[in-house]
């Protein structure tokens, strides 16, 4: 029997492994998503935002099967970052991927990392829109919301109240895949979210796995 020493070892071999995987796809799709960003370091520092992190290649596979998504659905991901999530949604039947985010320097990485696509990937149409969240208005097709604990507090509470008007004003199937759910609360207390599924963020396999829980709701 091997000693828990020598499990330890293959962990951490198997995690390394991973993560040079992860590095050497990045960079055949020309990709700069890895590295994570302070707010403070683009001069958006606030005590309700939260600074760029990478969604983990496996974090919407896990949650949402391609095979649940078809080409009349939009995604749309607040707080996009560095448009890896919008670029691991392209990946899937989606008609539409959009991503918002509020930093123009972030904004600006993930328009280069997703301009030799020249707008789409696959049949995806992609769009990246530098916004802030609170004044953003929800497209009325949006049918997957993506957060991956982009803001809290007042700052969340004012993003959901605009995707529950985007909904009221154009009644649709409205998916919510929320990563690190720290304002699951706020989402519960709407009583209008159904969970539908959850799984662990946690995974070797993974090069970012930040969050322990990642949930999908269906918003009434």
């Amino acid at each position: 029997m091997p000693d828990e020493s020598t499990g330890l070892v293959s962990r951490v071999r198997a995690t390394a492994r991973s993560v040079a995987a992860a590095l050497l796809f990045e960079r055949r799709h020309r990709l700069d998503t890895t590295e994570w960003v302070d707010l403070s370091d683009v001069g958006l520092d606030h005590p309700e935002r939260g600074g760029y992190k990478p969604t983990g290649w496996l974090t919407l596979k896990k949650i949402l099967p391609p095979e649940e998504v078809t080409a009349d659905d939009v995604f749309l991901d607040l707080g996009s970052g560095k448009g890896r999530a919008v670029f691991l949604a392209a990946q899937y039947p989606f008609g539409r991927v959009i991503g918002v985010e509020l930093s123009p320097e972030l904004h600006a990485v993930a328009e280069k990392n997703l301009r030799r696509h020249d707008g789409r990937l696959g049949g995806t149409r992609i769009e990246l829109v530098n916004a802030d969240v609170v004044e953003y208005d929800v497209p009325a097709d949006v049918t997957v919301l993506f957060l991956f604990n982009p803001f809290n507090g007042l700052v969340f509470s004012e993003a959901l109240a605009n995707v529950l008007r985007s909904l009221d004003e154009h009644p649709r199937p409205l998916r919510l895949v929320y990563v690190n759910p720290v304002e699951e609360a706020q989402v519960v207390a709407t009583g209008r979210a159904r969970l539908v599924r959850e799984v662990s963020g946690a995974d070797p396999a993974d090069d970012a796995p930040t969050s322990a829980r990642i949930c999908l709701y269906e918003l009434r």
